[in-house]
């Protein structure tokens, strides 16, 4: 069997990812898309139901990570009034083939369902229905229901995005990102503020700490998360603080088996075989639903803590081929400041600085 990566070279996590299977004697190929050029060509080849990415063959037997995969890219001497017709063409045959992934022996994760479990309406929904306990939310670009929401309200409110937003100015060399913050009613004074975008309004979880729970398979691994700044105080969101200097103390934890009885449910309905799943805690030991990444980060917490051994737990995962993984056994050839002192680390470092 082999696994196939659906990521740019680039990609941190799919060089790590890459390095680690050739420890683990696992044939990887990582694929960017497809493109006009022999060595990125796509071939569907049926009923044998067999696929090719240039030479590159994709059997039943084989596992695909679909991490990020990189739009197609059409013929530059394409008549311009036949460029729409193959934009829309190459798109078409791209996503055929990540849909017929769904059917190789591993799939992480089934196109379909991750496209659909990335909408935070539909995640939420599902989260109530897998029995979580989820803060009380309001989404709305209506003014007199999102002011009236947050005055229902006996904690503080915080907005949300519905999906992360870079905004960049080359001219004044900035950029800013979407994130998580406390909201009041007098934010939303002018009605503009909301019709101009819907709004994800949600009760403000005082909580103990955040926890990070990664789902591969069965398996479940859970940190806990105190993040402080200089003024020793917990932030709204704790992922900024990644890139800020704030102090980050990650710890594995214990999940409680209702909430790994709601993650197995949660994971059974969605059709996925991995996620990241966000909660805060609160003083009373209740675990509140937050987000679900199908695509989540992870070896961030290999460098926060380095008995976590994620890295090689993902390696594991698609070498199985099994989407009830549950079991793992470290292999110490597979670590994250192991791939950090490698040829294929320095050479994803390079491509990244361009």
């Amino acid at each position: 069997m082999k696994v196939h990566i659906f990521s740019d070279f680039d990609d941190y996590h799919a060089v790590a990812v890459h390095w680690g299977l050739k420890k683990l004697g696992v044939q990887s190929n990582i694929i960017p898309g497809i493109s006009y050029k022999i060595d990125s060509s796509i071939s569907f080849l049926f009923p044998e139901k067999k696929y090719k990415i240039g030479t590159k063959l994709i059997e039943p037997c084989d596992s695909a990570w679909i991490r990020r995969p990189v739009p197609p890219i059409t013929h530059p001497d394409t008549d311009p009034l036949d460029k729409k017709f193959s934009n829309h063409e190459y798109k078409d045959a791209f996503i055929g083939l990540l849909h017929r992934l769904e059917s190789l022996k591993l799939c992480v994760n089934s196109y379909s369902e991750e496209e659909k479990f990335e909408n935070k309406p539909f995640q939420l929904g599902m989260a109530v229905d897998s029995k979580f306990l989820v803060p009380k939310t309001l989404m709305t670009n209506h003014p007199d229901n999102a002011r009236k929401f947050i005055r229902s309200l006996t904690s503080e409110c915080v907005y949300k995005a519905f999906k992360p937003h870079v905004w960049e100015s080359k001219e004044e060399n900035t950029h800013s990102k979407t994130r998580t913050f406390k909201i009041t009613e007098k934010d939303l004074l002018d009605d503009f503020v909301v019709q101009s975008t819907p709004l994800i309004l949600q009760e403000y979880i005082d909580k103990a700490f955040d926890t990070r729970v990664v789902v591969m398979g069965k398996l479940i691994t859970a940190v806990k998360i105190i993040s402080k700044n200089q003024k020793d105080e917990a932030p709204t969101d704790w992922r900024p603080a990644l890139h800020i200097n704030f102090k980050m103390d990650v710890k594995e934890i214990e999940v409680p088996e209702n909430i790994k009885e709601s993650i197995h449910t949660f994971m059974k309905h969605s059709d996925l075989s991995f996620t990241c799943l966000d909660f805060s805690v609160d003083k009373f030991s209740n675990w509140w639903f937050l987000e679900s990444n199908a695509n989540g980060q992870f070896l961030w917490i290999d460098y926060e803590n380095k008995g976590m051994n994620l890295l090689s737990k993902f390696c594991s995962f698609l070498a199985s081929g099994d989407k009830g993984f549950e079991s793992f056994k470290f292999d110490n050839s597979i670590t994250l400041d192991k791939f950090k002192k490698s040829e294929e680390f320095n050479l994803a470092i390079k491509k990244m600085k361009g």
